[in-house]
């Protein structure tokens, strides 16, 4: 379950910082 809710937090996070992937795709690569 832990994972689940990892997953869906990650998951969350991305949609909430999606007008920011100029920061976060650097990070991810």
């Amino acid at each position: 379950e832990k994972l689940a809710n990892l997953r869906s937090f990650i998951l969350y996070a991305v949609r909430y910082t999606n007008n920011h992937n100029k920061l976060i795709v650097p990070l991810l690569h």
